[in-house]
């Protein structure tokens, strides 16, 4: 799920929503491994690691937060992941710190599989007086399963 603006005038908007965080934005994720908290707020700062990855610490100086609640869908364990801010990798780095990478994400520690199983599932903004929420519900059978299983 992206938006893409069709003005520059509409540019500038959403980007001071997002720079407000007035953006809410909802991930669905997959991972092999059950989590050390089932729900809860993941916040720390990020710095840079070895070979392009980043790290959570336990200082909260520029913290990334990220809220989430997971779930036990088969012999997985789904994620709904809700960012607060926007930092890079901020997701991936945020289930690692849980104890559950991302299914696909090796680069933090996740299973191999066919592909990354990070999904952009629903983003909501009001700009110019409207209200948009928009939802991109997936294909992936893995992955629908994960999302009904938080619509319930």
């Amino acid at each position: 799920l992206m938006i893409f603006a069709k003005t520059v005038e509409s540019n500038s908007q959403l980007s001071k929503l997002f720079e407000q965080r007035k953006v809410k934005k909802h991930y669905l994720a997959l991972s092999e491994r059950k989590p050390k908290k089932k729900q809860g707020l993941i916040s720390g700062d990020m710095v840079k690691a070895r070979g392009g990855s980043y790290k959570l610490k336990q200082t909260h100086e520029n913290p990334s937060v990220t809220r989430f609640q997971s779930k036990k869908i088969d012999s997985l364990w789904g994620f709904l992941l809700k960012p607060e801010t926007g930092k890079t990798h901020q997701l991936r780095v945020a289930c690692k710190a849980l104890g559950s990478p991302i299914l696909g994400d090796e680069r933090y520690g996740g299973a191999e599989s066919d592909r990354c199983y990070l999904h952009s599932y629903r983003i909501s903004f009001e700009l110019n007086e409207t209200s948009y929420d928009l939802c991109a519900k997936p294909v992936n059978e893995m992955l629908k399963a994960c999302a009904e299983a938080f619509e319930a």
